[in-house]
């Protein structure tokens, strides 16, 4: 069986958080992407119990190396927006950046992801193909 040529791999995959677009320069490897996520701890802070819930907007980012036989090793960044990059550091004592060793299933729809972050248990998930997807031409965040 040959090894997956990651060169030509799609453009769109659906990660557990969002739609990835995925770059791939030679070796190089890139996957960004945005989402949304409540933070009920800041809305009862702020509101009160039972208050007005605050919806926090991240952006994700993955750089990384293509190895031989079909994997990927890279870097995971989740970034809230508007957030500096002290802040996050502050905040999050460097929680935000995690190491990934990714591969390409042999049908080519999945991505298996080994997620694993400095004292933290891995995490395991997959990235899955999105067919028929198109580039932005709206300058949003997510596909069209």
């Amino acid at each position: 069986m040959s090894q997956p040529d990651l060169r030509e791999i799609s453009e769109y995959w659906k990660g557990p958080d969002c739609v990835l677009e995925v770059v791939m320069h030679g070796s190089e490897f890139a996957a960004s992407g945005s989402y949304e996520r409540r933070n009920p701890l800041a809305s009862t802070l702020a509101f009160g119990p039972g208050g007005k819930p605050i919806i926090e907007h991240y952006q994700i980012e993955y750089r990384g190396t293509l190895l031989s036989g079909g994997v990927i090793k890279a870097r995971v960044t989740r970034t809230r927006k508007g957030d500096t990059p002290a802040m996050n550091t502050l905040l999050s004592s460097g929680d935000n950046e995690s190491s990934v060793i990714m591969m390409l299933t042999d049908n080519q729809n999945d991505i298996q992801v080994m997620e694993t972050t400095k004292g933290a248990r891995a995490r395991f998930y997959a990235l899955t193909r999105e067919e028929g997807m198109q580039r932005p031409t709206n300058g949003g965040d997510q596909p069209a």
